[in-house]
């Protein structure tokens, strides 16, 4: 046993679960094999904004960069301009986080968009439907430059955001 994880499920009674050294490094490898090599072979940087008590975090966003010789950036306190500065200035490629996060972001992108007017809102909607017909078909990721402003306040090397949380 590597670790006693305390859960209350989906709110019933807390109760210890016995997590085996075994069990924390194949979550991790797996959680490796989704994600691919930088196509200039350099390791992965990792933004940690999830609390390592938590199980997805500590294979995650601990053992799993550790086995990658990934890099792992730590912010404290958490919040909207940590994440973003930490995001730009360490370039993180990989950002895992709860869904609720996501849903934030996403919110946040589209307010923006509602503010500029219906006109821009449907040629937002009309390149963002383009650039994913097209990469639904070939690798091009049209949207890279399409929404290059986007992709620059998340740091411009944002590569997987992923959840295995919550």
């Amino acid at each position: 046993v590597a670790s006693i994880l305390f859960t209350s499920g989906t709110g019933g009674t807390p109760k210890g679960v016995l997590v085996t050294h075994q069990s924390l490094l194949h979550c991790a490898r797996c959680g490796l094999e989704l994600i691919k090599t930088n196509p200039q072979n350099e390791p992965h940087r990792f933004l940690c904004i999830l609390p390592l008590h938590h199980i997805a975090a500590l294979t995650g966003l601990l053992i799993a960069p550790l086995l990658d010789g990934a890099t792992i950036t730590f912010i404290e306190p958490v919040d909207k301009e940590n994440i973003f500065d930490a995001l730009i200035k360490t370039k993180t490629t990989i950002l895992p986080a709860v869904p609720r996060f996501y849903d934030l972001i996403y919110k946040g992108i589209l307010n923006q968009i509602e503010q500029k007017g219906k006109l821009t809102q449907t040629i937002i909607n009309g390149l963002s439907s383009f650039s994913y017909g097209i990469r639904s078909f070939t690798s091009w990721n049209l949207g890279l430059t399409l929404f290059r402003s986007i992709h620059q306040a998340f740091g411009g090397e944002l590569k997987y955001c992923f959840s295995g949380a919550s």
